[in-house]
């Protein structure tokens, strides 16, 4: 599994695409301020991306994306008080048609596949290109989930 792999087919829950002419609703989160301030300065010169709000930690992210309803999430995936994995899988559970993004430092495929299992549509690197960045984002905010059908 690659850190960057495509958006549409890094999670199975990953079906069609959802255009919309309103922006794109983003919340950014990560422990550290300089990155995310990092994050919300890029992300708000573009014309088509509304940074909805930030969060430093996995509990933060949880109300703001309640309390925000965003399109995508942004989420470092460690971080302290409650990680990224944890995280998503709490926002997964309840808002799952919030498409999240995992952001990690680490060159670390089981950490990438954890994220994907926990509900992200795809785990980038930090190492990750801006303009890339924003191709996924835009991606990301077009794919449409559907919910998990009972099988019997």
């Amino acid at each position: 599994m690659s850190l960057h792999s495509d958006v549409s087919s890094a999670h199975p829950r990953a079906l069609a695409l959802n255009a919309s002419s309103s922006p794109i609703r983003v919340l950014v989160v990560d422990d550290h301020h300089l990155v995310r301030q990092g994050y919300v300065f890029f992300l708000s010169h573009c014309p088509d991306i509304e940074v909805v709000d930030e969060a430093r930690n996995g509990l933060e992210a949880i109300a703001a994306c309640r309390r925000t309803q965003p399109d995508v999430v942004l989420m470092d995936v460690i971080m302290p008080l409650m990680n990224g994995i944890q995280a998503t899988r709490a926002i997964h559970s309840t808002q799952p048609e919030v498409n999240i993004i995992a952001l990690t430092g680490f060159n670390d495929e089981e950490l990438a596949a954890e994220a994907i299992q926990a509900g992200a549509i795809t785990c980038l690197s930090k190492q990750t290109e801006l303009r890339e960045l924003l191709d996924v984002i835009r991606s990301a905010a077009r794919v449409e989930r559907c919910q998990p059908t009972d099988q019997q």
